[in-house]
């Protein structure tokens, strides 16, 4: 039992969030004595054991005889070649290029995708995000958000809409599913990452959830109209549940 719920706990590990990393321009030395020895690159890599990847070192001689640390291209193709990852594919996955892409997202294997994209590249890798962000915006655009619900690539979604200020879908998605709770979880994680939005100066931790949810459509929604009428429609169902209920305890003398 214990061995399942560790293997659960890998396989619902949320992908890190990460920037994009910086280039690397670092020169260590300039020979000028070596210029016009070859016309090749040379790229050398140390193979130690035990090192980290991202530790491992790797420099590059230009022939013009600078001699430098590598790129982040020149590290990935090392790595790829000397230690490369299980399931890791050599070069850009098929998947990935960009008629492919289009047509996995327009099939809705958005799953497929990202754990193919989590194999592939490193989370700050600028094709990582590309590809990530893209996915994320289909399934924003297509309301699709149940494929990833319960899976471990829902929390990066939700954070990458919400720290691009675009929640409105997936608010009016909660809200006309009834699922309010949720809905506020979003927006409690706006305001996290937007302290300086309108609406958090007019809630705390104690506001009730359809009331945390008027002030942000009132103060920080894009789709307000559409927001509005949802909030309507969800307290004109729950007034129609308790008048039911309401009547069934009449009809069964129940005060």
């Amino acid at each position: 039992m214990e061995d399942a719920k560790i293997r659960a706990e890998e396989k619902l590990q949320m992908p890190p969030v990460l920037k994009e990393r910086e280039p690397i321009h670092e020169v260590l030395s300039y020979d000028p004595e070596l210029k016009g020895y070859d016309t090749a690159k040379y790229v050398f890599i140390d193979i130690s054991y035990g090192i980290p990847e991202r530790k491992r070192q790797i420099v590059a001689r230009d022939p013009d005889g600078t001699l430098r640390k590598a790129s982040w291209e020149e590290r990935d193709r090392m790595i790829e070649t000397f230690y490369p990852a299980p399931k890791m594919k050599r070069g850009t996955p098929r998947v990935f290029l960009d008629e492919n892409l289009t047509k996995a997202l327009d099939e809705l294997k958005y799953i497929f995708i990202l754990d193919r994209a989590c194999i592939q590249y490193e989370p700050d890798n600028p094709m990582f995000i590309k590809i990530c962000h893209r996915t994320y915006n289909h399934i924003n655009n297509t309301k699709n958000y149940n494929i990833l619900h319960s899976t471990r690539h829902y929390g990066p979604m939700v954070f990458h809409l919400a720290f691009n200020k675009i929640i409105d879908n997936i608010l009016l998605f909660y809200i006309q599913k009834d699922r309010i709770n949720e809905a506020v979880d979003i927006v409690r994680l706006y305001h996290l990452l937007h302290p300086d939005c309108k609406s958090i100066k007019s809630t705390d931790e104690n506001t009730e959830p359809l009331t945390m949810l008027k002030v942000f459509i009132a103060n920080d929604s894009v789709q307000r109209s559409h927001l509005e009428l949802a909030i309507e429609t969800y307290q004109e169902l729950l007034k129609q549940q308790q008048d039911y209920l309401d009547d069934l305890k009449k009809a069964h003398g129940q005060k």
